[in-house]
């Protein structure tokens, strides 16, 4: 579409929670799980401190499950892109103008997630 990148973040994470495992419901409302936490916890350590990227963003999400188990490849991006949001990578997750998710061969034991995050013009 004729729009350049001029920021750009690249960054191996983690294998992230699914959003079945990172929140809990109660009756006060949804929180953050262990398992959320520690993963943007996780996160934030492997990003240090950054200025957040401004304007529209292009995500691109690359997938290596721990195991060959089925597993829906949307299922992983709330962790993910609230963790970014957590890290300070972009002010808020609405800027995201373009969202790509490849789901590639497993990496067993632990897998890992490898995110590009670029600004558009």
């Amino acid at each position: 579409e004729g729009r350049l990148p001029v920021g750009l973040l690249t960054a191996t994470l983690p294998w992230p929670p699914s959003v079945n495992h990172a929140y809990v419901h109660s009756r006060r409302g949804v929180f953050l799980s262990a398992k959320g936490k520690a993963f943007r916890k996780r996160v934030v350590a492997l990003l240090g401190q950054r200025e957040p990227f401004p304007g529209p963003l292009r995500l691109t999400v690359r997938l290596n499950p721990p195991d060959r188990r089925r597993r829906d490849a949307d299922n992983t991006l709330k962790s993910i892109q609230d963790a970014l949001q957590a890290a300070n990578a972009y002010r808020d997750d609405c800027q995201i103008h373009e969202l790509h998710v490849f789901k590639d061969t497993p990496l067993p034991p632990h897998g890992q997630t490898r995110i590009t995050l670029e600004t558009l013009q």
